[in-house]
């Protein structure tokens, strides 16, 4: 979705004020400086980037921490193709997990490439002591984050993440970190170079084309996968952790729709067309549209609820938005505005948000 997400504590409050929760606990932003997402949801594309996962090894899906997740059984992975843009210097990985008992030895929840039956450039895994530990690779050198210990593998839903910021490397579980993070000052190594190698990034595997690899595919459920390029502060990872079953907020596209002038819409009922932009991982169609909110994100003003919605390619990429109209006052010009409802996804809704301009002809 490449959007660029600033300072959106605000626009959660807002969005918490507007939109009613099955639950009790409200979603949050998507920390800034994300790469790539993968939500599970029954599918393998990425909302966020556009690293989308691949389906060579079919991946099943089961009830996730939020909607549904990725279920594997030992001979499932996400493929994800080398990219750029998956190798930054700094790196946070996170997911949610969820296994009966310890996968094993080396079990993979997460892996950035593959040398040879050796180690990943950067990887959430279960190392030897089968518990869970993040680690980063310089080429020659691996330096692993503390353990958290089997006790993660209690058959309920964990949130974990590892962080390397160029001094140390650390893991989180449940929003708290673990001991006090390993040092480390050597760049990640990106581009393995040998007779068995992968650069790809894999969930759930380490390198399934390695048919001489001891066994490294998980057993169990993960969530919520993302990555960032920079690393996540505790307070960032806990607010992830704290959102549980609502997660994150989905950020959507939207345009407040131009007439043939190029001016904004202004209709005689006094209100603005919205068009909630689809994607590949966003299916307009499936927006509960009673939950459709437009206010000020200033705080100030009241609510509007959708009057009249319809579907309709309005930028021509072949996928279908949803435009709506909703009332606003006529001070309500050059404001900038959000749009907030919840869609259905395999396993559940989620609530998603928007912002754009208002300009009244």
């Amino acid at each position: 979705m490449n959007l660029k997400l600033k300072s959106l504590g605000q626009i959660v409050f807002l969005v918490g004020l507007a939109v009613p929760h099955a639950c009790s606990q409200m979603c949050t932003p998507p920390p800034v400086e994300m790469i790539s997402w993968w939500t599970g949801d029954g599918t393998t594309l990425d909302y966020f980037g556009r690293n989308d996962g691949l389906t060579t090894f079919p991946v099943a899906y089961a009830p996730g921490e939020v909607a549904d997740a990725f279920s594997f059984s030992g001979s499932q992975a996400v493929q994800v193709l080398r990219s750029p843009s998956l190798e930054p210097t700094q790196v946070t990985v996170d997911a949610w997990v969820n296994a009966p008992a310890s996968p094993g030895v080396d079990r993979y929840v997460v892996s950035k490439g593959g040398l040879g039956d050796l180690e990943s450039s950067y990887a959430l895994y279960t190392g030897a002591a089968q518990g869970l530990e993040f680690y980063v690779f310089d080429g020659t050198v691996v330096t692993r984050s503390p353990d958290a210990g089997t006790g993660v593998w209690d058959g309920n839903w964990h949130h974990v993440a590892g962080t390397y910021d160029g001094t140390a490397v650390r893991l989180f579980v449940d929003g708290k970190e673990v001991g006090t993070g390993t040092p480390a000052t050597t760049p990640i190594a990106y581009g393995l170079t040998g007779a068995i190698v992968t650069n790809d990034l894999f969930i759930g595997d380490y390198n399934p084309f390695c048919t001489s690899c001891q066994p490294h595919a998980f057993e169990g459920a993960i969530d919520e996968v993302e990555i960032f390029e920079r690393p996540l502060s505790q307070a960032d990872i806990a607010r992830i952790f704290a959102a549980g079953k609502a997660g994150k907020c989905l950020p959507v596209r939207l345009e407040i729709e131009p007439s043939a002038h190029g001016i904004w819409v202004w209709d005689f009922e006094r209100s603005v067309r919205v068009a909630l932009l689809g994607s590949p991982a966003f299916n307009a169609a499936d927006i509960i549209q009673s939950t459709l909110r437009l206010f000020p994100a200033s705080g100030r003003g009241g609510q509007a609820a959708a009057r009249r919605c319809h579907l309709e390619d309005v930028n021509g990429d072949g996928i279908p938005d949803l435009v709506c109209h909703f009332h606003v006052a006529g001070n309500d010009n050059g404001a900038t505005v959000i749009v907030t409802g919840q869609v259905s996804v395999p396993g559940g809704q989620r609530t998603f948000f928007g912002a754009g301009s208002i300009k009244l002809e």
